[in-house]
């Protein structure tokens, strides 16, 4: 049985903000058991890197970059998990669209 589950569409996340890509377009995602398209995701350019750098850049200057230094173990071990749950999920959902 293949699986009818879509990609949900979403913009680029930089500078603690949802924005479209710099060109306004999207890559389609393709089932290969189907060839049926399920999504699309943003086709980021080099402008969209340059801007997710900027702002990495920019947050670490804040505090000489020692917010994450500072923060406690615990408190790192939290937000780590928090995103290999995260990790798992995806995994899953890319594992019953292949199905």
């Amino acid at each position: 049985m293949v699986a009818t589950t879509k990609i949900p569409q979403r913009p680029l996340f930089i500078d603690d903000d949802w924005r479209a890509p710099a060109l306004g377009r999207h890559l389609p995602v393709i089932n290969p058991t189907t060839e049926a398209s399920i999504g699309e995701i943003p086709a980021g350019t080099s402008e969209d890197v340059d801007a997710a750098v900027a702002a990495a850049r920019a947050a670490l200057k804040r505090n000489r970059g020692r917010d994450w230094s500072r923060v406690p173990g615990a408190v790192r071990a939290k937000y780590l998990r928090a995103i290999a749950a995260k990790v798992l999920l995806s995994c899953c959902f890319r594992a019953q669209v292949q199905q």
